[in-house]
């Protein structure tokens, strides 16, 4: 399960868990180990800066690629993979022959095949 705190609230969490370090000292008793590693673990994290959100821009250009404007001023270009056109084996042709009626259902029935393998 995962808790997500705002920065406010794992602040105060800490100055909680630190508040229990007494009862323990007072009672001779060591800090329960869960609570040292809570307490090392929200220190570490509001030590580290907050990061700010920011608006992005992104464009689908013409060639399939994706543009992304960073805040820095930069773009980020994203190229989807591509995939090795399959074309129609003899095997396919053969078939495609004896299945049509015409040049055209042939045009047809080689074309559905083509997007099959492509896609």
């Amino acid at each position: 399960m995962t808790i997500t705190l705002t920065r406010e609230e794992a602040q105060r969490m800490l100055s909680e868990l630190e508040d229990e370090i007494p009862f323990y000292s007072e009672n001779d008793c060591c800090t329960p180990e869960w609570i040292t590693n809570a307490i090392e673990l929200l220190r570490v994290k509001l030590s580290a800066p907050e990061l700010k959100p920011w608006n992005y821009d992104v464009q689908l250009k013409g060639d399939g690629t994706f543009s992304i404007a960073l805040p820095d001023g930069d773009d980020l270009v994203i190229v989807p993979p591509q995939r090795e056109w399959q074309e129609l084996s003899d095997y396919d042709v053969d078939n495609i022959v004896k299945a049509s009626s015409g040049r055209e259902s042939a045009v047809y029935l080689a074309e559905a095949k083509l997007k099959e393998k492509n896609t």
